[in-house]
């Protein structure tokens, strides 16, 4: 498996754990008495929808660029093991769990970096 394989593969596992903590942000966002709290909320609306696109674009291109399929084999205290499938070859990758908190904190910091400002907000919030 190349590098470029691999990463996609770290992407597709990580993308909906970014989305799960979006979320839970969102949740934690709403019960706050925060003086921003539209514009908050707004932008992390935009980052589930530009998170859902990236994670199907990921998914499209692990499936028709790089034939794999990917699940999960086991999950013990510190360690998740995945198994991926090509049509002439097999493997398996393991991540700790500081691995993959470290690579769904370099997705989201790269899209909420990237976010645009939202549009059409109340002037007063």
């Amino acid at each position: 498996m190349n590098n470029e394989a691999e990463k996609t593969i770290q992407q597709f596992i990580c993308i909906p754990y970014a989305i799960k903590i979006t979320k839970l942000d969102i949740i934690e966002f709403q019960t706050q008495p925060f003086k921003l709290k539209r514009f908050h909320l707004a932008r992390l609306d935009l980052a589930i929808e530009s998170l859902q696109a990236m994670f199907n674009a990921v998914r499209e291109e692990l499936y028709s660029k790089h034939r794999l399929n990917v699940t999960v084999v086991r999950r013990d205290a510190d360690y998740t093991t995945f198994k991926w499938i090509s049509r002439h070859q097999s493997g398996e990758v393991t991540y700790t769990s500081a691995e993959l908190k470290q690579i769904t904190t370099d997705i989201l910091m790269d899209v909420f970096t990237n976010l645009p400002v939202p549009q059409n907000l109340p002037a007063w919030i």
